[in-house]
This record gives structure tokens, sequence and C-alpha cells, in this order.
């Protein structure tokens, strides 16, 4: 099976960039649930807050190559 993504750059300059970026969003987005996963697992939820959380997605979106 083969999947082709075809973009009409730079019109669908926005698509093309989604699709491209893709794989490592996805990959942000694992490595912040396997860290929110050890967190509920071996550490007191007290300690942890909104901020906290947030800036853990920063940085592992920062380490991927994503600055916010």
């Amino acid at each position: 099976m083969k999947a082709i993504f075809e973009f009409t750059l730079p019109e669908e300059k926005q698509d093309y960039e989604l699709h491209a970026n893709a794989p490592r969003l996805y990959s942000a987005v694992w490595d912040y649930a396997e860290w929110l996963r050890g967190v509920c697992k071996h550490e007191d939820p007290d300690n942890f807050n909104a901020f906290v959380c947030r800036d853990k997605l920063y940085e592992i979106l920062k380490d991927k190559g994503y600055e916010l």
C-alpha cells in the first residue's frame, strides 16, 4: 500500500508543513505522555500543577525544535 501526499506550493504551504512536521509532533506528544505517566506512577501529584506541566511541555517541544 502506498500513500502519496501532493501539495501545490506556495498555496498549500501550511498543509505541507503540518504533514512534514507530524512525526516530530507525534514524538513530542509521546514523550509528554510518558513523562505524565511517570509522574502519576512515581511522584506525589500534589507537587505538580499546571505550571510544572506547561513548562515540561515547552521543554519537550523545544528539544524537538519548536519554540513557543
